[in-house]
């Protein structure tokens, strides 16, 4: 609220009613000494002029005593500041500057603080934003405690404005405050700040296997180069377990390894095994994050499971806006032991034996390997004896097209086994367990509200991790290394189920998955795939049977064509086919880029349709290129040779040309 005074005197008035009174009054006094000093006008006129000096000065005096009764009112966030008229002197004696402006926010008046800081330059007359780049109304609408942040002759000030009113209108008086010296002491600390890291070496175990004589060579070897990097950077470095290391240095070199995409990565690589084409790999995590020790030793791990659970050889930057990821060229190896997989069936068994029911999600538009995970763990929970349902629409032809397998069973029932999220929100309770199966990525969920509001989260996904969760699972299974979500399951279901448990035609869907994922056992096989294929085959299963699902119908096979018939070549070594019609089919989209795949030359390949609004991308390497890295750019996710991304609300030719930028991120920085 502004304050007027009430009545403002005039001083030139005042001071010409003064000066008449002075020169008439001297008159007399001229004339009264010309007659008794016989004549004399020198003598009258220095008389004359001390008196209206004094008369002058009093009137000064008089006129300055009615301003301070009659002061300006001056209103700002802080609170309400009377300047009287001994307050433009006052502004112009203290330390800090300040500047005037008008109405026009052009600049009226300034004090010598600003002067000095400034320079000489005649900034009278010329307009407020001309010296700063930010206008008057930035500054008032400002809500930081400090003030408006502006840089100025190489100098780091924070303004605050208050509004003064005067008869002529409003004026803005803005008050600098110098924070170079402060700035550059918070750019010191936050340079000197300690990062945490921690290191992994990822396949050291899985390549010695056959020459182990040679560990310590090659650990040395390994060693070294990180002994190396941390030196580089004047930091500690310790091996805390075989194979592990903690790594403390300090934040101003994290830009510089960022900037050079962590080349430790490439020299960790370039250490082989023997003659082994496959080379060392490390995983590192990163806290580039504020606060104690062991805040940030926390943040680090966290970053080093991200990294492990995307596949390892990458590093992950954990900071204050979320996780950063660089790396991940080299596919994951399989691990060869069956340990962990026991550990998580036992514990898996055990929180559904504890659950009053259980949920299950595949990822929205579920394939075969998503379908069958499901039916697995459908399977579990009926040996643990609680109720199990699947989070998905009923009449989604994947999913008519598996529980027609299974009517031979009688113990499926599309409409009993399978629920809409609706529903599933109904079912859920304290002790409902939500399994969610073959995805991790949130908005890739059949139902993301029915993660947010479950109490109990298990994830058991083959899927590089897309994210931190928002949410802590009670139970975190995700292998990269899988082939497939089936593959994990059935080592799941070969840990936890008697033989012979297992119905024929649940192996088939259990299979199909896994052959739709390593495209007929040619593609991410390892030795674990071919023993979960092993093991169900023992249960009854038969490749034959599986392969059934894959069989298309004439119609299927001419959209496929189409596809086939819109490629384009980009950089030479990557296809991109469309389907510009309407209601394309997913399923043959992925099928186009498999066959695309077989082009001589074609590195990778990227299949775009449309459907029910939503623009759907299938995507497949080689082996060189990580089709995963490409799509989460997208909001996608996936393996090193296989991918997908879903983009709602967006034409395909906007989805083209984001994922032909992405593609050109990937190539530039790998």
């Amino acid at each position: 609220m502004k304050n007027k005074s009430e009545k403002k005197p005039n001083i030139v008035i005042f001071l010409c009613v003064s000066a008449a009174l002075s020169i008439a009054y001297a008159a007399v006094t001229v004339i009264h000494a010309a007659r008794n000093s016989g004549g004399n006008i020198l003598s009258g006129v220095i008389f004359y002029s001390v008196v209206y000096i004094l008369a002058l000065a009093a009137a000064v005096l008089i006129w300055r005593a009615l301003c301070i009764k009659h002061g300006v009112g001056l209103t700002g966030e802080t609170g309400d500041i009377t300047i009287t008229a001994s307050g433009p002197g006052m502004l112009s004696e203290i330390d800090f500057p300040a500047l005037i402006c008008n109405g026009d926010q052009k600049i009226v008046w300034l004090n010598r603080a600003f002067s000095d800081n400034i320079g000489p330059r005649k900034l009278y007359g010329k307009p407020f934003s001309s010296i700063c780049g930010a206008g008057i109304a930035d500054i008032l609408e400002c809500t930081e405690p400090g003030g408006f942040a502006i840089s100025l002759e190489e100098r780091d000030y924070t303004v605050k404005a208050y509004t003064v009113a005067a008869e002529k209108g409003d004026y803005t008086l803005t008050l600098w405050r110098d924070v170079t010296e402060l700035n550059e002491a918070k750019k010191l600390l936050d340079s000197e700040n300690t990062v945490a890291a921690y290191i992994v070496v990822d396949n050291l175990d899985e390549l010695m296997q056959f020459v182990s004589e040679k560990y310590r060579t090659v650990s040395g070897d390994i060693e070294s180069v990180i002994k190396e990097w941390s030196d580089s950077v004047n930091g500690i470095v310790k091996e805390y377990e075989r194979d592990k290391y903690i790594f403390f240095f300090s934040n101003e070199h994290l830009k510089t390894f960022i900037g050079n995409k962590f080349s430790i990565l490439d020299k960790i690589r370039e250490i082989r095994v023997s003659e082994a084409n496959m080379p060392v790999t490390v995983s590192i995590g990163i806290a580039g994050i504020k606060g104690t020790l062991a805040e940030k030793e926390a943040a680090a791990h966290a970053a080093l499971d991200t990294a492990l659970q995307r596949g390892g050889d990458q590093v992950v930057v954990r900071t204050e806006k979320g996780y950063e990821y660089y790396g991940g060229l080299v596919q994951t190896v399989q691990r060869r032991t069956k340990v962990k997989a026991r550990v998580v069936a036992t514990e898996l068994a055990m929180l559904i034996s504890q659950s009053s029911n259980v949920l299950i999600m595949p990822h929205v538009h579920p394939d075969f390997d998503a379908i069958g995970a499901c039916i697995g763990l459908i399977r579990l929970s009926k040996f643990c004896g609680v109720k199990a349902k699947i989070i998905a629409e009923q009449d989604d032809p994947v999913i008519v097209r598996c529980f027609d397998t299974l009517e031979d069973i009688g113990e499926y029932d599309i409409e009993d086994d399978v629920v809409d999220p609706a529903e599933a929100q109904e079912l859920l309770e304290s002790d409902t367990l939500l399994i969610i199966t073959d995805v991790n990525n949130r908005s890739q969920y059949t139902s993301p509200e029915t993660a947010d509001n479950a109490h109990r989260l298990a994830i058991i996904d083959h899927h590089r991790k897309a994210a931190d969760f928002s949410y802590e699972p009670i139970l975190s299974y995700i292998e990269p290394a899988a082939s497939s979500a089936c593959e994990l399951i059935a080592e799941l279901l070969e840990q936890s189920l008697p033989a012979g448990t297992l119905k024929r035609e649940e192996c088939n869907l259990l299979l199909s998955g896994i052959m739709l994922d390593t495209k007929q056992f040619v593609r991410n096989s390892g030795s674990r795939t071919f023993g979960a294929a092993q093991y169900l085959r023992n249960e009854g299963g038969n490749p034959t049977a599986a392969s059934e699902l894959f069989k298309t119908d004439i119609g299927e096979l001419q959209e496929e064509a189409r596809y086939e018939s819109d490629v384009i070549i980009y950089k030479n070594k990557i296809a991109i086919a469309q389907n510009k019609s309407h209601g394309a089919n997913r399923v043959a989209a992925a099928k186009a880029a498999d066959r695309l795949l077989t082009v001589r030359g074609i590195a990778a390949s990227f299949v775009i349709c449309e459907s029910n609004g939503t623009v759907h991308i299938s995507a497949r390497s080689a082996g060189k290129i990580n089709v995963q890295l490409i799509l989460e750019k997208l909001g996608g996710g996936g393996h090193f040779e296989a991918a997908a991304a879903q983009i709602r609300n967006a034409p395909v030719s906007e989805v083209l040309v984001e994922l032909k930028k992405a593609i050109d991120e990937y190539l530039e920085k790998n």
